[in-house]
């Protein structure tokens, strides 16, 4: 398996060490008193390479994947109830915005937002349980007009009406689209880092669920594939066009290209789900912003929170 990126302060210290291979030759060709002065400068820099890199630990990717799951909980409960998440179930975090109740729905749109909710909500209070006192709180998501310049992005045009997942049972299935495919992604990337049973077992089975999730959400976009999603354009291109915008912008450290629809679940040829570094999954969240933006304006709680540049 590919190793874990390093940490934004492990990529400081390695810059430090550039610096100081580049004036050592300097330094040793340079007169006594220049050679002094520059060792002053090196005694900083050492003493830089001293301190400890910040070492990302389980707990802190157990937060992150949280992070996700509030994301998810907040728009599936939304959309189901009208309602977002209880106080009791962030920490006292902030409150979402743009949170709708879905009109419109068919019976296979709302039998998938029931169980899909259900779900979502659990995991957060299984791993709110499970990191006790280290969870983070909710941070700010934005569940409405996120959606909104996510479909725009990925249309290349300022969409009219303004596309909103809570209008009907097509565009609710479309945002649910976004969604559940990175969890899965998230999560098997995330798997690499969890060395304890306990906690490498939860992950894995979570990521089972939302696989579950995004295939059953796959289907119901599948059979209605040749529909018109209302802005010119049919649904199955439309979803392609979904899936091409994620992969253009997570980096493309381990993905395959998501065919959309064409595929029943994007994998490689042994039929692995791909993975996802947790930079480019908040690539995704972040619309493409590097410390925020898109579903989290704000960014993200805890220490894994910046996206790749």
């Amino acid at each position: 398996l590919p190793p874990l990126p390093p940490s934004p302060a492990l990529a400081f210290r390695n810059s430090v060490v550039a610096i100081f291979s580049s004036h050592l030759t300097p330094i040793l060709q340079s007169s006594t008193a220049n050679m002094l002065a520059r060792l002053a400068l090196f005694a900083g820099l050492c003493a830089l390479l001293a301190a400890p890199a910040i070492a990302i630990e389980e707990t802190d990717v157990l937060n992150f994947a949280l992070n996700l799951e509030y994301l998810e909980a907040n728009f599936y409960k939304c959309a189901r109830d009208g309602t977002p998440l209880d106080d009791s179930d962030t920490g006292g975090g902030k409150k979402p915005l743009g949170c709708k109740k879905a009109k419109n729905l068919d019976w296979q749109s709302r039998y998938l937002l029931n169980q899909i909710a259900e779900d979502e909500i659990n995991h957060v209070k299984f791993l709110r349980a499970a990191l006790g006192d280290k969870a983070v709180k909710q941070p700010l998501i934005d569940i409405g007009p996120a959606f909104a310049a996510a479909a725009n992005a990925v249309a290349n045009t300022t969409l009219s009406p303004a596309f909103s997942p809570y209008t009907n049972a097509l565009y609710f299935l479309h945002g649910a689209f976004i969604f559940e495919d990175v969890g899965v992604t998230a999560y098997h990337g995330g798997l690499r880092a969890l060395t304890t049973d306990a906690y490498r077992q939860a992950a894995e089975g979570i990521m089972a669920v939302e696989a579950y999730h995004a295939g059953a959400v796959r289907l119901a976009l599948q059979n209605a594939g040749n529909k018109d999603t209302g802005y010119g354009i049919k649904v199955r291109p439309f979803v392609a066009a979904i899936a091409k915008t994620r992969d253009a912008i997570d980096c493309k450290k381990f993905t395959k290209q998501d065919a959309g629809l064409e595929d029943l679940a994007p994998a490689d040829k042994n039929g692995i789900a791909f993975l996802r570094n947790t930079d480019g999954v908040l690539k995704i969240v972040y619309l493409g912003g590097t410390t925020k933006g898109g579903f989290f304006p704000e960014g993200v709680n805890g220490v894994i929170n910046k996206a790749c540049a």
